[in-house]
């Protein structure tokens, strides 16, 4: 075998729809999301050498990526792209980059499946070069992408040697939300990401139009899973929660405070005993903190099970996304100064023609949708010089 090299775009993505139902008995957080590959793509080259058997990998930014994390770095009084004490490239290229990650996750299963006694029929030097264009920490899936993108590429350097169940387990695997980035287009996952299945519409949605903004910060997804609220309830479940806790009736309470997802009977049961047992004053202020700890992480459990994609879809038209935006992650920005910003962005968004504004993935990018055409104009690209923002007009349903 010659060299060969492969190269490949691999596209973000936005989330439609992202619903968190919950913690799992795994530790994962329980996700039912739509989701639209986009047309920002970060791009993979991969060359394999069969007379060596050294790895180089190198990752480099375009020019606009560039300039954001220099306005980064600003925002966290760091000069250029040093975000410590190596430069950013350096500190990506690590070992436990998903890139390198993936493609270890590919050699060991061939490994495995060439069975005990024989020699692995890959032997050389691989040189991975990935130019990044999708921003960091932005809820976009660079990442996860790039790994999904380092399976395609091994699978066509090495035609035969995976099965499509080796892919899909080596992507679960290594990321919760490496899986859908194999699916590109338009689709939907649930569980904790692993689990995906495409939808039809792609076509539908690359006729409307998606501007995306990021701020100068980003998000971390840890914390804005400990920053998840309870801003979801309607005005009626807000009474029915006041009135629960009014009374001490704790069960209705958690009930109330689930949000209108089913819960399982133990878990209400549970939780509304430890509140009892902890006698808690009966008023909302010292109720809130235990319902949050309490009903979010270990009870609202609702839909864990659901393996029925067309559930999790269940009436969803790409022609009448703007009814279905939503995001658990949006109400749980709750420093003043990234809602202030965030407020600020959504916005402009809407100013600029977009029918719907919804958060990507964790945060910290927002999405402005329209069936029209969406222009960023002179006064947002003003604002974004001014605050360090990231802007970027995508087509949604891309497949590369």
């Amino acid at each position: 075998m010659h060299a060969k090299t492969i190269k490949l775009e691999t596209p973000g993505k936005i989330n439609l729809v992202l619903d968190v139902l919950g913690r799992m008995s795994s530790g994962y957080h329980a996700l039912r999301s739509i989701y639209s590959t986009i047309s920002l793509c970060d791009e993979l080259e991969v060359t394999y050498q069969p007379q060596s058997e050294n790895r180089v990998f190198t990752i480099e930014f375009d020019a606009r990526l560039q300039t954001h994390l220099e306005a980064v770095a600003r925002a966290a009084g760091k000069a250029g792209s040093e975000l410590g004490k190596k430069p950013l490239t350096a500190q990506l290229a690590g070992a436990d980059n998903l890139v390198l990650r993936a493609l270890d996750a590919c050699l060991e299963c061939v490994h495995k499946n060439t069975g005990p006694g024989q020699n692995s029929p890959i032997r050389g030097e691989f040189v991975v070069r990935l130019c990044k264009r999708l921003p960091f920490s932005a809820g976009l899936g660079g990442g996860s992408a790039n790994a999904a993108g380092m399976i395609r590429v091994f699978q066509r350097l090495f035609p035969g040697l995976l099965t499509e169940d080796d892919v899909r387990g080596i992507a679960a695997a290594v990321g919760s939300d490496v899986m859908l980035f194999l699916y590109p287009g338009l689709g939907v996952f649930w569980g904790r990401g692993e689990k995906v299945v495409s939808l039809p519409g792609a076509d539908s949605l690359a006729k409307g139009s998606c501007i995306l903004i990021k701020p100068a910060y980003g998000s971390i997804t840890t914390e804005a899973y400990a920053n998840l609220r309870a801003d979801f309830l309607t005005p009626e479940q807000e009474s029915q929660l006041d009135k629960a806790l009014f009374e001490r009736d704790f069960t209705d309470a958690v009930r109330a405070f689930s949000g209108g997802f089913e819960l399982f009977e133990s878990d209400v049961a549970q939780v509304s005993g430890r509140l009892t047992d902890s006698g808690r004053q009966s008023n909302r202020t010292s109720a809130s903190p235990v319902l949050i700890s309490e009903v979010f992480t270990a009870t609202k459990r609702a839909n864990i099970a659901c393996e029925d994609s067309a559930v999790c879809a269940q009436g969803f038209e790409p022609e009448g996304w703007s009814k279905w935006l939503r995001n658990s992650f949006a109400a749980g920005i709750v420093s003043d100064g990234q809602s202030e910003e965030a407020s600020m962005i959504a916005g402009e968004l809407r100013r600029c023609g977009a029918e719907g504004v919804v958060l990507c993935g964790s945060g910290s990018c927002w999405a402005g949708l329209s069936q029209g055409k969406l222009v960023a104009d002179e006064q947002l690209m003003a604002l974004a010089q001014q605050h360090g923002w990231f802007v970027c007009h995508v087509q949604l349903g891309y497949c590369g």
